[in-house]
């Protein structure tokens, strides 16, 4: 995907937008990190990528918010994200928000539109971890707002991946409009 358009949802300091903003295919890509605390760092660079950062929280309707961030980033509410991206991010947010997170997903999304996302399950591990899930239980979520999942990228991802929680929680989906 060299002329795509990126966003990552949760991107902490930036390693993952930084990474797809400076491969070798960058030439036209747009990259947006969603973190609501200001960054600098990588974000700060001149050509680096761009940092949203709106608490996706206190966003009131989630569909709006994501044709303000189209409409922001992309310079119009017609564009959409080619690829989103998601790792360890759901499981910190609170279960009874975590619905509008998912409707603000399929807003930035289009017909096709690439997500790889992890989020955390119920037994695992780690600090802030307020909202994990089964994972059929993100699957099933994440298809009520039209995102399908794709087994076999699913499959192929995971073998690639070193970090236990990465390789067990992650799974490939793709965005279809719902009539």
């Amino acid at each position: 995907m060299v002329n795509c358009r990126v966003l990552e949802l949760g991107c902490g300091v930036g390693v993952y937008v930084d990474a797809l903003k400076t491969t070798k295919a960058k030439r036209g890509r747009v990259v947006v990190g969603g973190e609501p605390n200001a960054m600098g760092g990588v974000f700060g660079r001149p050509g680096g990528p761009i940092q949203h950062t709106q608490n996706i929280l206190e966003v009131g309707d989630p569909t709006a918010h994501a044709a303000e961030v189209r409409s922001s980033y992309l310079g119009s509410a017609d564009y959409h994200f080619d690829l989103l991206y998601s790792i360890e991010v759901m499981g910190h947010i609170p279960l009874d928000r975590q619905a509008d997170a998912f409707k603000l997903l399929a807003g930035l999304a289009r017909e096709g539109t690439k997500l790889i996302f992890g989020a955390a399950h119920l037994s695992q591990r780690g600090t802030g971890h307020i909202g994990c899930r089964p994972k059929q239980a993100w699957e099933k979520m994440l298809a009520e707002v039209g995102f399908v999942k794709h087994r076999e990228e699913t499959k192929n991802a995971t073998v690639l991946l070193q970090d236990y929680n990465h390789k067990v929680n992650t799974q490939v989906y793709y965005f279809t409009r719902q009539s």
